[in-house]
């Protein structure tokens, strides 16, 4: 009697007529994907209610800060280190010098880049779209608590 039960379930679960075949995602659905801050497409994604327009503006807030900042960067420590770079003949302690000086700045830019577009840039469109998926950071979390 447990083979017939199995064997009931298996044609509901393989029956060709239970499943819509979509070939192409419809412009709107596939416009979504693009902007809300997830990596597997789906027709449908969790909503939510309302669009809370002040966390939108300080996260473009943000992106704004960080893109001065950049600039801040880029002023005071990148651009005075190859200011002169191609009227003096180039040396490798010229040459490694420069690397050492721009180290730190690279650092701090990646991770103001980074900040600024995976973590404010995209919680402001899923914000603005409604996207109410937002566990981002739960991969991380995941990571982390298997490393302590």
């Amino acid at each position: 009697s447990s083979t017939s039960q199995d064997d009931d379930n298996d044609e509901e679960i393989d029956n060709p007529n239970d499943y819509k075949l979509v070939l192409c995602p419809g412009f709107s659905s596939y416009l979504y994907f693009l902007f809300a801050p997830t990596l597997v497409y789906r027709d449908n994604y969790p909503r939510t209610s309302r669009v809370k327009w002040r966390v939108v503006f300080k996260n473009f807030a943000q992106v704004f800060g960080c893109i001065l900042y950049t600039y801040y960067i880029f002023e005071r420590f990148c651009i005075p280190v190859f200011k002169h770079f191609d009227t003096k003949h180039l040396t490798l302690k010229m040459f490694i010098h420069s690397i050492f000086n721009c180290a730190l700045p690279g650092t701090l830019l990646l991770l103001v880049g980074f900040y600024a577009f995976l973590h404010c840039w995209l919680n402001a469109f899923a914000e603005m779209l409604r996207f109410a998926d937002r566990m981002f950071y739960k991969v991380i979390q995941k990571f982390l608590s298997f490393l302590i």
